[in-house]
């Protein structure tokens, strides 16, 4: 899952994920792009949680 939040102090705060993923968290609530943006980043992040690392 993710690790925690780590907040850099700049525009935005991030999500680390495995500590190698970042994640911005959105800072406009009511912005709906970036909220959807927001989900999709978190999916593609738990599915490559799921899969094991295949190298070509």
């Amino acid at each position: 899952m993710v690790s925690h939040l780590l907040d850099l102090a700049k525009k935005h705060d991030f999500l680390l994920v495995n500590q190698s993923q970042k994640i911005t968290i959105p800072g406009t609530p009511s912005d709906r792009k970036a909220y959807l943006n927001f989900k999709t980043d978190i999916r593609r992040a738990l599915q490559c949680q799921r899969t094991p690392f295949q190298q070509l």
